[in-house]
C-alpha cells in the first residue's frame, strides 16, 4: 500500500516488492469499509475522509483533519 495526502506527500507505505499484514479491525474506519470491496489480488485507489482516518486527534506525524489517498493491493486474506 501507499498513502498520500491530497497535496501528494506521501506519509506511509510498504517497501517494494514487501508485503504487511492486518487485523482488519485494527485499522482505521476507513480500510475497514474499503478493503472488503476488494477481491483476492486486487487493486484500489481510495480517497478517505478525515473523519474515516483520524479526524482532529491523529497519532504523532498525522496531520489533523487530514483527507488520506491509498492505494492499495490485497495479496491475500484470510
Amino acid at each position: 500500500y501507499k498513502g498520500v495526502y491530497l497535496d501528494g506527500v506521501v506519509f506511509d507505505q510498504t517497501d517494494p516488492g514487501q508485503t504487511v499484514e492486518f487485523t482488519l479491525g485494527g485499522l482505521i474506519e476507513g480500510w475497514q469499509i474499503a478493503i472488503p470491496l476488494l477481491e483476492k489480488g486486487g487493486e484500489g485507489r481510495f480517497w478517505i475522509p478525515s473523519e474515516l482516518c483520524y479526524g482532529s486527534n491523529p497519532p504523532q506525524g498525522v496531520r489533523k483533519d487530514a483527507v488520506m489517498v491509498f492505494d492499495i493491493e490485497l495479496v491475500d486474506f484470510n
